[in-house]
């Protein structure tokens, strides 16, 4: 166990965890991106000394830093230099817009920005024109250059709270337009801390029940998976910027694990660099790793080192973890979170049997308690659907008030809201059908989109299945269903899905239109947009 694991605790500063676990083996690499490689004490150093141009740039308590750095050696260095200043940075995708970052800016009040590139450089300068502000723009290109020793590089201005905003991250906007998020310098620490103590467990408790997981595991794995206990090397394209990417950085850097990542998402390049680097841990989208799954080539790839495939960020079809479990022949996890819940709540173990990794997002985290509640806040007996609510140490302290509506999802006993549906099965695990916005009402019924989705997916040559409902005139709401083919070589016959979904579907159910598409519109994380479905069919002549 490294000195890292040991020693950061939840009354740490962000800077101060990041000091901690950077010292505890200064030697090890962290970090393996595109734009280089870095040893902890070297991402410390760069750390300490890009910070002196923040504070140079008056960056402190107060002021949130827009932080457009691409995943790289250059990102955790921006980020961990702001945090020493005493600032907020807010992780945000380079590729926006000026037009969606001038919203951004406009909205919290940045003045100060690093960007990775010249392109992110230049829309930055725009947005901050649009609201009449010159502010400062500090460009991090490909190479590190630190402007001066990190031992000449000033003291902050102060120690934070642990319980002042650390991070303000953007939700992906999957419903609607985002909200900024803020979480204390105590929910981040919290989060990656639930994170270590789920990973310990597996090696902790009564002899007999360890014993049992690692003989249970050992068998379906063979005896690699005992390097789970060591130092790991971990890889992901999960963009930094997004809660999912945030905790995998965290979760590698912190633990003292090697981290490998790339930029952007390219199947074939992702396979090549799990091969190469000898790659244990592979954090990915679902829709990540069904590109993965479809190289012709994906069997001459020596995956042997590989322990866990995690798969989250969006739902994850059992179809997919089947035939994820068979190609990598490597333990599948499925996890469940937000950017409200500070990253993942819920997750399938390593050692759960195949049913429950396929069907389930598994059981809470360490330290997190999940309710599944009816309309008037009633828990629900096992096996029946309800709103998954969730308490835990690093739900969010709240969201900037310029990107929200007054309301906050969390109740005054701290559970936060989460307007998913789900059930919990006899032993405690959770399945998710859906979401309480997505629900159909159509004469006075309500329609589950997964009970369809899941109809037509099972028509040969289906890759994708999306419902959703449109308001229309004395039925209450129509379905529409959009569904995308495994190949464009084999087109879908829309008589034929129609008429899988007429014998298998009550009436009601059963879609009022059936659009087959190229691919569906889906946020950096391959998260569906269902409101620009909604649209789309609001705008058809007939919808």
């Amino acid at each position: 166990m490294s000195g890292a694991r040991r020693t950061i605790s939840p009354d740490m500063t962000l800077w101060e965890a990041f000091a901690v676990a950077m010292a505890a083996a200064p030697g090890s690499e962290a970090l393996v991106a595109r734009d280089g490689r870095a040893t902890r004490s070297r991402l410390a150093r760069e750390a300490t000394s890009l910070s002196a141009r923040f504070l140079a740039a008056d960056a402190g308590p107060g002021e949130n830093v827009l932080v457009l750095v691409p995943n790289s050696v250059r990102y955790p260095i921006a980020l961990f230099a702001v945090s020493r200043t005493g600032a907020t940075p807010v992780p945000l995708a380079p590729a926006l817009t000026a037009r969606e970052l001038a919203a951004i800016v406009d909205a919290i009040g940045a003045r100060i920005a690093v960007t990775g590139t010249a392109e992110s450089e230049a829309t930055v300068r725009a947005a901050f024109a649009e609201n009449g502000r010159e502010g400062s723009i500090l460009r991090y290109g490909d190479r590190l250059e630190p402007s001066e020793p990190a031992e000449d590089a000033p003291a902050p201005l102060g120690r934070p709270a642990t319980t002042d905003t650390a991070v303000l991250f953007f939700t992906s906007g999957t419903t609607g337009s985002p909200k900024a998020v803020a979480h204390s310098h105590r929910t981040l620490i919290a989060s990656f801390l639930a994170l270590e103590r789920m990973h310990r467990e597996f090696f902790e408790g009564p002899l007999p029940e360890r014993i049992q997981r690692i003989a249970t595991v050992t068998r379906r794995y063979g005896w690699r998976v005992l390097r789970a206990a060591a130092r790991q090397v971990w890889m992901t394209a999960l963009p930094f910027s997004a809660i999912g990417g945030h905790e995998v950085l965290f979760g590698a850097l912190l633990g003292g694990h090697t981290l490998v990542t790339t930029p952007d998402f390219h199947s074939r390049r992702t396979m090549e660099l799990l091969e190469s680097k000898n790659v244990n841990v592979f954090a990915a989208t679902p829709s990540m790793v069904e590109s993965v799954l479809q190289l012709r080539d994906f069997d001459s790839f020596d995956l042997s080192t590989l322990l866990v495939v995690g798969i989250g960020g969006a739902p994850a079809a059992p179809d997919l973890v089947r035939r994820a479990q068979a190609r990598f022949r490597c333990s599948v996890t499925v996890g469940y979170g937000s950017t409200e819940l500070g990253g993942g709540i819920l997750v399938t173990r390593i050692d759960d049997t195949d049913d429950v990794k396929r069907e389930t997002v598994g059981r809470p985290f360490p330290g997190a308690d999940v309710r599944i509640v009816d309309d008037q806040g009633n828990d629900v007996p096992p096996g029946t659907a309800g709103e998954l609510i969730c308490r835990t140490p690093s739900v969010m302290t709240g969201y900037s008030s310029a990107t929200a509506d007054g309301t906050t999802p969390v109740d005054e006993e701290g559970w936060y809201h989460t307007s998913d549906l789900a059930f919990r099965d006899e032993d405690g695990n959770v399945h998710i059908t859906g979401r309480r916005d997505d629900l159909i009402i159509r004469g006075g019924n309500k329609i589950r989109p997964a009970d369809v989705e899941q109809v037509l997916r099972e028509v040969p040559g289906v890759r994708q299945a999306v419902v959703v409902g449109v308001d229309a005139a004395r039925v209450g709401q129509q379905v529409w269903a959009f569904v995308v083919p495994e190949s464009a070589e084999f087109p879908l016959d829309r008589a034929a899905l129609l008429k899988h979904c007429q014998a298998n579907l009550a009436p009601l159910k059963v879609p009022d239109h059936i659009r087959v598409c190229d691919s569906l519109p889906t946020t950096s994380l391959g998260k569906i947009q269902r409101h620009r479905l909604s649209q789309v069919a609001r705008e058809e002549p007939h919808g």
